[in-house]
């Protein structure tokens, strides 16, 4: 389920734009610069274009603004904020995050007070499975802001890759009343009360994150599962056509129907969508695993213990989740 959790984190650099980046300071071991003679305005301008492009999702002018202010930052900590600011474009714009991992390296070693690079980085390490660092990076990044408005966020995925949903639910409610305007962070709390199987306490964040973000297919994505949990079979369907309006080639979306259209027992339909979702994910183990329910429903035994048994190749612990 990393995918869908995925998409909802998607982090702002808090540091970016503020005007601290002038404030010159100086590191034991201080670093040689990246580039030419420091130009602060110069730099300025540059970062701001950076900024402009992440906002515009344009990664290519992304990082080449933030590649000069490199080269002209008037200070270690201007060095860091354009380095972090690169990062982010690679990662989130370019999907480049080996490169993205090295420019975060860069603004931690310039500046190694930005808790902004401490969060970014600690996704990256999510993302290829080190959880061992992106503990460290997240806790890092609590230590020097403990109200940062990501930390307890990040932190909270990594106590959910360790299946320990009590620790994941208290960081994202704590993630909620820190930044109560964030979708991402009742998406997330959603999403692991989901997995604690507490799927009517789930509807509730995710209603929050869908009010605070009206296009936020995650959420949908979700609070679809939470209500085909619950038995809101209706409403499941509901969210699942919103996906779908938005994303016809959403394998979330058709899964979610999927699930609707089973619990209305529409077995053809519910069919017809969980293969749609395994067309456009072979991958894909809890559509193998509810297909297999919805074949033993349609009394088809051996395709159901077919689809049990891939799903469990595909997944290991695929019984596990809800």
């Amino acid at each position: 389920m990393r995918a869908a959790l995925w998409l909802g984190v998607v982090v702002l650099v808090a540091g970016l734009g503020t005007g601290g980046y002038f404030v010159y300071q100086r590191y034991k071991g201080e670093k040689e610069r990246p580039g030419r003679a420091p130009d602060e305005r110069a730099y300025k301008l540059q970062f701001n274009r950076g900024m402009d492009a992440t906002n515009r999702r344009d990664g290519e002018q992304a990082v080449a603004a933030f590649t000069e202010a490199l080269r002209v930052a008037p200070n270690d900590t201007a060095i860091a904020d354009a380095y972090n600011g690169r990062g982010l474009a690679l990662h989130l714009l370019k999907d480049r995050p080996d490169e993205a991992l090295a420019d975060y390296n860069e603004a931690v070693a310039y500046n190694p007070n930005h808790a902004d690079a401490f969060n970014n980085r600690a996704l990256i390490y999510w993302s290829k499975k080190e959880l061992g660092q992106m503990l460290r990076d997240a806790e890092r990044q609590i230590q020097l802001v403990p109200n940062h408005r990501h930390a307890y966020n990040t932190r909270g995925l990594y106590y959910l890759e360790k299946k320990d949903h009590d620790r994941a639910v208290q960081d994202f409610t704590r993630a909620t009343e820190l930044y109560p305007t964030d979708a991402t962070a009742y998406n997330s709390l959603g999403y692991a009360l989901i997995l604690k199987r507490q799927s009517d306490d789930a509807i509730g964040p995710l209603n929050e994150a869908i009010l605070r973000n009206s296009e936020y297919l995650t959420a949908y994505s979700n609070r679809a599962w939470a209500y085909a949990l619950a038995g809101r079979f209706e409403d499941a369907l509901a969210d699942a056509e919103q996906i779908l309006q938005r994303n016809s080639e959403s394998e979330e979306g058709h899964h979610r129907r999927g699930l609707a259209h089973m619990g209305l027992k529409q077995w053809d339909q519910a069919l017809a969508d969980f293969d749609k979702a395994l067309k456009l994910n072979p991958d894909y183990a809890i559509a193998y695993r509810d297909r297999g329910k919805l074949h033993a429903a349609m009394d088809k035994p051996d395709l159901a213990e077919a689809d049990a048994k891939r799903a469990r190749e595909k997944d290991p612990a695929v019984d596990a989740l809800p």
